[in-house]
């Protein structure tokens, strides 16, 4: 059983007040945000890497026009609970 100090110091945690002011200009934050958490490389395509096979086409094209919405619900019981 936790002690009731460990449980109040986890508490705490989630409810203290404002630490202090984030006084930085947006624009300089994201700046700041986009370095290391963008690809400047993004919009490239991958190079081909060898020992890597390239997938095959699929054989029969899944037809997604006429789904209903409790055959959706049922799908994501079966994948949630595999």
């Amino acid at each position: 059983m936790l002690s009731t100090k460990t449980h109040a110091s986890a508490k705490s945690l989630f409810t203290e007040g404002d630490i202090g002011v984030l006084d930085v200009p947006q624009d300089e934050l994201e700046g700041h945000l986009e370095k290391p958490y963008s690809d400047p490389l993004h919009d490239m395509p991958l190079l081909h890497m060898a020992g890597i096979p390239t997938p095959a086409s699929p054989g029969v094209a899944i037809d997604m026009s006429n789904l209903k919405v409790n055959e959706v619900r049922e799908f994501v019981k079966v994948v949630l609970w595999a």
